[in-house]
């Protein structure tokens, strides 16, 4: 396998020159290139079924411009598990054999074939404990959609389609970030026999067959409408991160860049209404926002996120600390400044009544609360790019800093720094520096697993190729898994404790991790979803 290393900051050169022409206005990836519906380019974003976890999502950023739009598409996970366990009749010996070649030019080439189409698994050579096998085995290819190019992170939503039947349909809502244009697109996906089906063009009240692999149109995007001023009440530029509140219906956007007066500014955050439960109890009936078929795909609010060492810096991770609780705090972090800007709820914080599940007073507009900074690598070496209260309760905070020389005029390595939130003399969290652990080149993103499996923590290395798994109470780190190139998103199953998946950017596929506790190849890759390759060329 080829090193990370020197190559795919090449690759993000053509993606920030790409960038640069997004904000020019221009018109990206219309190069008459149909776009591939059962490949995986350039994947940039990865988001899980939530209720069975039998569906992969690759959102694929298109980010060399080769095609003419990315893709939204499905990978059956069951099949794949299914393949990644098969045996040969007599139970013992695989039914797979070992791969011919160590290095693939692309998933349509003879040797990620093997001849047949009953023959699309192989052992890699030199890691034979990894499966190498060809995405379209997996991928529903008429399910797929086409999004704009340079799309990014992704979240869903579940909901009741309708919110007066409990028996009815159960839709989930994938909510995409696609810098082209920029926008939000979302797409609805439903699950019946055995299969999966997505829906993003056309009026969303429209009961018409989806088209094939459509190109999701504006009725599904929460974006700057064409021909608008540069105010304060359109999607802003250069949406990079998400967080979902689901039990509110919240859908928070952290931006690079925001317009205020005309001027380009520093990042800020919008607020999106995707529609508010009706009762807590039962989070999926869900009434109101962009649930409501005939509402407006807008943005609810703008809030310019300051960070008080580097007020132009744009805003890179969000961390909601408490879903669900109208007097949760929404933490952002930026590239250029050591602080933590803590956000909550305006009416929250002016002693105003409002109650956000009360659609007469459902106020979304965020002002600044707890100021936290991270003060270890002062007055350089400050690129934030993920900051994580610990899920046992314990008063420790955690920050990532990348701390790459393109972005800091610091020598000092990536690293996770502790913060210690134990009351000072106020009564307030301190968050002093109290431990400080490096890490992995190009530290990207950080997170926890979900709830109930430990508190170790998952750091994603662009650059390194790597996640590191760290103990973060010590803190050490625990294990080093080698992800393939370009790792940029990483998740957990919900059903299946003992696996997780990465999507390798540089590799183009998606890769199985097993983290099951004693087994022999934890830590390890042991499936890929797609022949590595940096070549997509068809």
């Amino acid at each position: 396998m080829r090193s990370p290393v020197g190559r795919v900051p090449v690759l993000w050169l053509s993606v920030f020159a790409g960038l640069l022409l997004a904000g020019a206005g221009c018109g990206l990836g219309q190069t008459g290139i149909d776009p591939p519906m059962d490949e995986i380019f350039w994947p940039a974003g990865l988001a899980i079924d939530p209720i069975d976890g039998n569906w992969l999502y690759v959102v694929n950023s298109n980010n060399d411009l080769r095609f003419n739009a990315g893709t939204l598409l499905a990978i059956d996970l069951q099949k794949a598990k299914s393949d990644q366990t098969k045996l040969a009749a007599d139970g013992v010996a695989s039914a797979w054999s070992e791969c011919s070649t160590t290095h693939f030019t692309d998933d349509t080439a003879a040797e990620t074939l093997a001849g047949t189409s009953d023959e699309f698994c192989c052992f890699d050579l030199l890691r034979p404990h990894v499966l190498n096998c060809n995405e379209r085995a997996y991928v529903r290819a008429d399910a797929t959609v086409q999004i704009g190019s340079f799309g990014g992170g992704a979240s869903i939503q579940t909901y009741q389609e309708d919110p007066n039947d409990p028996d009815s349909e159960l839709v989930r809502r994938i909510f995409m970030i696609v810098r082209a244009e920029p926008s939000i697109t979302f797409v609805d996906v439903t699950h019946s026999n055995g299969s999966v089906h997505m829906r993003c063009n056309g009026p969303r009240q429209d009961a018409d067959p989806q088209l094939a692999n459509p190109f999701c149109d504006d009725n599904w995007r929460v974006r700057r409408p064409g021909g608008a001023a540069v105010t304060d009440d359109v999607f802003p530029e250069e949406p990079h991160a998400l967080a979902l509140d689901q039990e509110m219906g919240i859908l928070y956007v952290g931006h690079l860049t925001i317009t205020a007066a005309g001027q380009t500014v520093g990042g800020g955050i919008s607020t999106i209404d995707i529609g508010r439960p009706v009762d807590p109890r039962t989070p999926n009936v869900i009434i109101g926002g962009l649930v409501d078929p005939q509402a407006p795909n807008v943005i609810n609010s703008i809030a310019r996120v300051v960070f008080p060492t580097s007020a132009v810096q744009g805003v890179t991770a969000l961390t909601l600390n408490d879903p669900g609780n109208p007097s949760g705090v929404l933490y952002a972090v930026a590239r250029a400044s050591a602080d933590v800007t803590g956000m909550v709820l305006q009416c929250q914080a002016t002693g105003q009544h409002c109650d956000v599940n009360d659609p007469d007073s459902r106020d979304l507009s965020l002002v600044p609360g707890e100021q936290i900074m991270s003060s270890v690598f002062l007055p350089s070496g400050t690129d934030v790019r993920g900051f994580l209260l610990s899920p046992d309760g314990t008063p420790q905070a955690y920050v990532l800093h990348r701390n790459t020389p393109e972005s800091s005029t610091s020598s000092d390595p990536a690293a996770l720094v502790v913060l210690d939130r134990r009351p000072n003399q106020n009564g307030e969290p301190a968050n002093t520096p109290s431990a400080i652990l490096e890490v992995c080149s190009g530290a990207t993103h950080m997170q926890f697993p979900p709830a109930g499996r430990g508190n170790l923590l998952y750091i994603t290395c662009f650059e390194g190729g790597q996640i590191y798994v760290v103990d973060p109470q010590s803190p050490r780190v625990v294990a080093i898994i080698e992800a393939g190139n370009g790792p940029t998103a990483l998740t957990f199953s919900p059903t299946d404790p003992n696996v997780a998946f990465v999507a390798s950017y540089a590799d183009n596929n998606v890769s199985v991790i097993d983290i099951e506790p004693g087994s022999p190849t934890r830590y390890m890759v042991v499936q890929r979803l797609g022949f590595p390759h940096a070549d997509t060329t068809q």
